[in-house]
């Protein structure tokens, strides 16, 4: 016998807003904790590396989409199924995470050939750890402005 609750019992106590929060949450967990694994000289198998900057990249793209894109998709939540009145990012900031979130999309998401497989790897501008800390610190901001948002609504 297990004692896992029901799923009546999780939809009770866990409710679905709740438990997209969760997910946010735990994308922003992935990016800034994969973010410290980046870097070519940190001593890890090149495997776990790529997987590392896999999921980066997959949680960067999935949380701009979400709190910045705001695709119209009733089948996927964004920010503003959480927070109605949510206001996207503008500016510098939004476009930043615009161009990351293309770059994820051309590099992981899909095998683009202009991007993930140049015919002249000259074409390719590697990343930096800076970089990568510039990403991960540009979703971190929208993700605290949502947070405090969300938390204000509930």
């Amino acid at each position: 016998m297990t004692n896992t609750p029901d799923t009546a019992w999780w939809n009770k106590n866990y409710p679905s807003d709740a438990r997209t929060r969760a997910f946010v949450d735990m994308a922003m967990a992935q990016v800034e904790g994969c973010q410290n694994y980046l870097a070519a000289t940190n001593g890890i198998p090149g495997v776990v590396r790529v997987a590392c900057i896999e999921s980066f990249w997959v949680n960067v793209r999935l949380l701009v989409e979400f709190l910045v894109k705001l695709p119209n998709d009733p089948r996927n939540a964004n920010a503003r199924t959480l927070v109605p009145d949510w206001q996207k990012p503008t500016g510098g900031l939004a476009d930043r995470l615009l161009k990351d979130w293309l770059t994820a999309s051309a590099n992981v998401m899909h095998f683009d050939k202009k991007e993930r497989a140049p015919k002249d790897l000259a074409d390719v501008t590697p990343m930096s750890d800076e970089d990568y800390q510039r990403i991960a610190r540009d979703v971190r901001t929208v993700y605290e402005q949502f947070c405090k948002a969300a938390d204000a609504h509930h």
